[in-house]
């Protein structure tokens, strides 16, 4: 082995005195999580020499997490920044409490969760993730990107589902751009009232059976999608599924929950 130089043996003395805490109160204290590789410390030594040039005062100094007003860092508090407004002003309220209920299967509520986030593998989606798809058109209108909004909210088709169920519980409704805007604007509190249940539930039965049978055209390759009027009593059977337990709807018979809305449920 070689002599070491003097400056080399300054380099090392300054990053043992770094890594150790060996600092003057008043200085910066560079206090790494892991051990430093060899090609790092040059890098040390020199951003230690930059610090050096603007001293510190002598008053304690600690990291600060603007989001939480205690000021920790927590993994919540970061998920509610995340979620909510990121630093930005008027931003959407995640509506966790609406998505995720008793009401609902969790399996159909974490779809309804990942359409909030954009989550869902729509063929867009995985298009832009650099899987090769021939047609990344919507299964129900072929005019479209099928992309979140579009499939569960902006498409022709899936439009006239929702027109007709929404005009059978007396709703005028405009959808608005996005999924997350769509459930804050209509979140509800759940109620045992049958008109107020079922304005509540509608949304995560309409998503969940458009997406069972998107899931049947583009995965089991069915040559021909169900009727529009096939895919309603599919969302009838499925909400009245939900309401069995439900008070109000223990008089109700199946036939009459399915094909009689209009008188049933009125305000």
């Amino acid at each position: 082995m070689g002599r070491r130089s003097q400056s080399e043996k300054k380099k090392e003395a300054l990053v043992e005195d770094v890594t150790s805490g060996n600092v003057e109160q008043t200085g910066w204290n560079i206090d790494p999580c892991r051990r430093l590789k060899d090609s790092e410390i040059q890098e040390v030594v020199e951003f230690t020499r930059i610090l050096d040039n603007h001293r510190m005062l002598a008053v304690g100094d600690e990291r600060e997490w603007s989001s939480n007003p205690q000021g920790t860092f927590s993994i919540s508090s970061c998920y509610n920044w995340l979620m909510h407004d990121q630093g930005r002003i008027a931003a959407i309220k995640f509506p966790s409490d609406y998505i995720w209920n008793k009401t609902i299967p969790p399996n159909i509520s974490f779809l309804v969760w990942a359409a909030a986030i954009r989550a869902v593998l729509t063929l867009s989606m995985l298009s832009r993730r650099g899987i090769v798809i021939e047609n990344i058109l919507c299964p129900f209108c072929n005019s479209s990107e099928e992309s979140v909004e579009h499939l569960f909210l902006h498409c022709s088709f899936v439009g006239q589902i929702w027109e007709h169920v929404l005009q059978q519980l007396s709703i005028v409704w405009v959808h608005p751009t996005t999924v997350l805007e769509f459930v804050w604007k209509w979140k509800l509190k759940i109620s045992i009232k049958p008109l107020v249940f079922l304005r509540y539930c509608v949304p995560f039965a309409i998503w969940w059976i458009v997406w069972l049978e998107r899931n049947d055209i583009l995965i089991a390759k069915k040559q021909l999608r169900k009727p529009m009027s096939t895919l309603v009593l599919d969302i009838k059977s499925l909400l009245f599924s939900w309401s069995i337990n439900v008070v109000s709807f223990r008089n109700i018979k199946f036939g009459d929950f399915v094909f009689d809305w209009a008188s049933l449920f009125r305000e």
